[in-house]
Parts: C-alpha cells; structure tokens; sequence
C-alpha cells in the first residue's frame, strides 16, 4: 500500500481446507482491493481428481481435506468482484480495469493519504540488499537476552556484560 500499488497479485494454494478456506480468501482479496484501492488479481492452485487420488493413497487421508477452497478472481478498489470467480478447476478470469476506480475509492478512504497520520506513524523500508542467512557463529549473542543481577532484562541485541 505505501508504494501505491494499482494491481496486487495474490495467490493462495486452494484444493485445501474446503469451502471455508474458498470463504477466507474472498474475504481477504476484497478486504485488501477496499483498504489498498487497488485491483487484486487473485489465483487459487487446483487439484484435479488424479492428484487427489495420488495423494490420498501416498498419506491415507481423506478426499475432504483436499477438496474446495478454491478462488480465483478479480477485485476492484471497491472489493466488487470483477466477473464470476472460478471454484474448481482450471480456467481464465479477465476484466477490464477501469483505473478511475482506483480515484473514486480513494475519495472515500485514503489509507496512504490524508487519513494517514505521518506525525504519528512512518513506514521506513530499507532496500538496501542484505542475506536472509546469518551464521549464529559470528554473531554468539547478537539476539540473546542478557541479565544482569543487579538489572532489569535489556531490549534484544543489547549486550549487558557482569
């Protein structure tokens, strides 16, 4: 939202959990296309009955846990569903995007705008890149939590030597 997107692209793993999870991810995609006044392209994974019966004979589980839940879709910046969703199978969803939705929604709630209270919250993103992966070896305690005895417990990061 604070990079001001116009098309979010979601996308869940559907053939799971049932009809509930196909619920749950209307519920987020629309959720996110109102507070964002973007479009969200929203994609589900499907499994078709040859895979379902490969997994039921590799786990010994049940055809229901691996059923439903799926819900691809388009939503406007109003959380209007763009077209008819696909439940099950394989298929296509295309829309036209009319982008002066994106204005008309922001008329009514600016969640990056002049709702945004800047005095008193701030999102500051470093792009700078960096590992994912740190070696525990070279940083001993840079996480711990140290106590001192006559201390409180200090903030994580923060060393407090005896």
């Amino acid at each position: 939202m604070a990079d001001g997107e116009q098309i979010h692209s979601a996308m869940y793993p559907g053939s799971i959990f049932g009809e509930l999870f196909s619920e749950q991810t209307q519920v987020n995609i629309r959720q996110h296309a109102l507070e964002s006044a973007c479009f969200v392209v929203c994609a589900t994974a499907w499994l078709d009955a040859g895979q379902q019966a490969i997994i039921i004979n590799d786990t010994g589980g049940s055809i229901g846990a691996i059923s439903g839940g799926c819900f691809a879709t388009i939503a406007a910046p109003d959380g209007s569903l763009l077209g008819e969703p696909i439940r099950s199978g394989e298929g296509v969803v295309i829309a036209d995007l009319d982008f002066s939705l994106i204005e008309k929604r922001k008329q009514l709630m600016d969640s990056r705008g002049h709702y945004s209270r800047l005095e008193l919250l701030s999102l500051l993103i470093d792009r700078a890149p960096t590992a994912h992966v740190h070696d525990r070896a070279k940083h001993p305690k840079a996480n711990a939590e140290h106590v001192s005895k006559d201390r409180a417990p200090q903030s994580p990061g923060i060393a407090v030597s005896d």
